[in-house]
């Protein structure tokens, strides 16, 4: 008792699409029909047959996936104000008292300025909620704001380096460059900074001008001198970096990516835990890391000769617990003493 071609909302009641029209049948009987784009004829009709009880809801629910609120909201609608309710053109929303005619012209001049909603809120001391109704309703115009391209995200990052692990190794995308460093025709690349999103412990880059300010690169000249892919200023910036992300030796870098992490210094990836190891133990060599150190401390005592009046020294003991015999010191937290090495950290009065 289904016409051909249409859906079965439950054992009597159907609808079928002809064109640009649902009908609704009881059995072989045509009972309503509404255009396509007709939202108040089909909420009406949905509420009729809630109704009358020719059918359930979640048998509307599961044909034309409506949300249960809106099949209950439609259903009062029609019990308290009829079928006419429907079909009734709204009110639009009278003139206000703040925002008068004059005012729109101005909240109009500053919206084709560029200025944001809640900078014209202030400006003009109205109230925001205000300003939204009247851009809702149409009394005023919101410009298309200008988007700007948002750099690679996270995982398009990591299927790239994964894509190349198979060649050089994971998220080495800069082959050639590695490839000519491989054999001696490039010494240190340069650092690229590309546009990205969501990396990790990317809030380190906020410290690198202060880094800088404060003699980073300074006497560098004095360290050893490295060749291949990764130049002298970069395996310094790794090192600052983990410090300053709390990774206490090399060895923690091994379950960081490595791509996410050579963002951080404008390269492909960072080296790994062994080429790492071997890169510093040529940059400090025997002397150069103590002449570096010499250097950047007369450096910071002739810039902050203002501060360096008064020194703050505070010694902390590292416990030893290998089979090397060391002298023995005082370990203030447990009261004992123990094999170890102290270290005396040398401060101004602003740390």
């Amino acid at each position: 008792m289904i016409p051909e071609g249409a859906t079965s909302i439950n054992e009597i009641v159907s609808v079928v699409q002809d064109n640009d029209i649902w009908r609704y049948y009881l059995g072989l009987w045509p009972v309503y029909c509404h255009g396509t784009n007709d939202q108040d004829g089909f909420r009406c009709i949905c509420a009729q047959l809630l109704v009358s009880g020719a059918c359930r809801q979640h048998e509307l629910v599961k044909v034309f996936a409506q949300n249960r609120k809106r099949l209950n909201r439609a259903v009062v609608q029609l019990r308290d104000r009829g079928m006419a309710s429907f079909f009734e053109k709204r009110v639009g929303r009278k003139g206000g008292t703040i925002l008068t005619d004059e005012m729109l012209g101005r909240v109009q001049e500053l919206l084709n300025a560029g200025l944001c909603r809640q900078a014209i809120a202030r400006e003009l001391k109205i109230g925001y909620s205000t300003l939204s109704k009247a851009i809702g309703d149409g009394r005023l115009l919101q410009p298309p704001r200008t988007t700007v391209p948002m750099g690679s995200t996270r995982s398009d990052r990591s299927r790239e380096d994964v894509a190349v692990s198979g060649g050089i190794g994971v998220a080495c995308t800069r082959t050639q460059e590695r490839v000519a460093a491989s054999f001696g025709l490039l010494n240190g690349v340069e650092s690229k900074f590309e546009s990205c999103v969501d990396v990790p412990d990317g809030g380190a880059l906020c410290a690198l001008p202060a880094l800088l300010e404060n003699g980073l690169f300074y006497q560098a000249e004095k360290l050893g001198e490295i060749e291949g892919y990764y130049s002298k200023e970069q395996i310094l910036l790794v090192l600052v970096f983990m410090l300053l992300c709390r990774y206490r030796n090399v060895e923690q870098l091994q379950g960081v990516s490595p791509g996410e992490f050579g963002k951080l210094i404008g390269l492909d990836r960072i080296p790994e835990a062994r080429c790492l190891r071997e890169k510093i133990a040529t940059l400090s060599g025997k002397t150069n890391a103590d002449q570096w150190a010499a250097q950047m401390a007369k450096f910071w005592f002739e810039k902050y000769s203002d501060t360096t009046g008064f020194l703050y020294v505070d010694g902390h003991v590292k416990v030893y617990g290998g089979d090397n015999a060391l002298p023995k010191r005082y370990v203030s937290r447990q009261r004992l003493c123990l094999g170890g090495i102290s270290y005396y950290w040398v401060n101004d009065a602003i740390g």
